[in-house]
């Protein structure tokens, strides 16, 4: 899902309050570069999505994420599922979002709407793949727009 892999990928930073507008509460001043679901993808000034798969928890991979480079985090806690916050750097935006996997196809598409059509859509957001991605179960494949 990683912007920074596809050729004509957003250059530029965006608004996470506006990538989030509606479910989260985001100082307007948090701006990333590029969006993930997989921490090994990663790059400076990224958005890394912790969302809860099938045996595996998004969290768990958060650390490896900032890392690499992630500037924010949006984690999955859907009422009192017990999920810590992820102990991240000074620094580090982290905030939990309910309903996060369902939400990631928003975030991508906010993100990656303006370029739809000329950049290649990960499956990534397919409801179906997102437990198989964050276990680590399934590397995803990519579809033209």
């Amino acid at each position: 899902m990683s912007g920074a892999a596809h050729p004509g990928a957003p250059a530029t930073a965006r608004s996470l309050a506006q990538l989030t507008a509606g479910f989260a509460a985001v100082p307007a001043e948090v701006l990333v570069s590029d969006v993930t679901l997989d921490s090994r993808a990663a790059t400076p000034g990224a958005l890394f999505l912790a969302c809860q798969g099938r045996t595996h928890h998004g969290v768990e991979f958060a650390a490896d994420a900032v890392a690499r480079g992630a500037r924010a985090v949006l984690y999955e806690r859907d009422g009192d599922t017990g999920v810590a916050p992820p102990r991240l750097p000074t620094g580090t935006f982290v905030a939990a979002v309910p309903k996060l996997t369902e939400r990631a196809g928003v975030i991508a598409d906010r993100f990656f709407g303006a370029l739809a059509g000329t950049v290649p859509i990960p499956e990534f957001f397919a409801p179906e793949n997102i437990g198989r991605i964050v276990s680590g179960a399934a590397a995803p494949a990519t579809v033209a727009a």
